[in-house]
């Protein structure tokens, strides 16, 4: 009975033993992906809230231009500088409250300290 245990054991401590190995050959392609993974979508984060502020001054541009062609224009006009304001408000609140460009600049300058931020994010 205890040799069945022993082997047992040693198939556990085995496996353990391979598993430990494995994880410790996965950790820089684990690191390297997290980080390509906070380039990419901080800069497209941002990307895309530069486009929509882009966006908003444009629909502003345009409601002002609107209302000095035609008075006709009114209702347009005020639908466009409406919409722009409010998109551009979020957008600004959101670059502003996320961390996407701190976060865009750490991960492509200092790659180990944007993982060992994302470290400390998962233990807090």
């Amino acid at each position: 009975m205890n040799t069945l245990i022993e082997n047992k054991l040693v198939e556990i401590l085995d496996l353990a033993e391979k598993g430990v190995l494995w994880t410790g050959d996965q950790l820089p392609d684990l690191a390297k992906e997290i980080v390509q993974y906070g380039i990419w979508f901080n800069a497209i984060g941002l990307t895309i809230s530069l486009i929509v502020l882009v966006l908003s001054l444009v629909g502003i541009g345009a409601g002002i231009y609107l209302e000095n062609q035609s008075r006709y224009a009114s209702r347009l006009y005020c639908t466009l500088t409406i919409l722009g304001m409010v998109f551009g408000v979020i957008t600004l609140i959101y670059l502003i409250g996320s961390d996407c460009v701190p976060n865009l600049i750490m991960a492509l300058i200092t790659p180990k300290l944007y993982l060992l931020e994302q470290l400390k994010g998962l233990l807090v």
